[in-house]
């Protein structure tokens, strides 16, 4: 099982909340983070350099991330994000409401 840590505390308790997913869940949940990052990505007409570029990624490693070849980390999916709704605010719900909840 993967882990995820919620680091907010609780303000009652001071406790940090658990959730554990399957490893298969997450897999299935960061997938659908780059499956919409490559669709908004193409829709804005970004190229894969660009994006990175704009997003202090590098160019080889939002391609390796594409092509299914390397994981992204919760920072790389952020700052890709953020740079995409810059020009799509609703990008940034389809963020939330798809994605992020189901982990948080």
């Amino acid at each position: 099982m993967l882990t995820i840590v919620n680091v907010t505390k609780c303000p009652a308790s001071g406790m940090v909340p658990r959730m554990s997913i399957s490893h298969e869940k997450a897999t299935e949940i960061v997938n659908r983070c780059i499956s919409e990052i490559k669709n908004e990505r193409i829709r804005q007409g970004y190229s894969q350099r660009k994006l990175s570029s704009l997003a202090g990624v590098d160019h080889t490693t939002l391609h390796l991330i594409e092509s299914g070849k390397r994981n992204p980390t919760l920072a790389t999916l952020i700052l890709l994000y953020d740079v995409l709704r810059e020009d799509n605010p609703s990008f940034d719900a389809l963020k939330h409401t798809r994605v992020l909840d189901e982990i948080l």
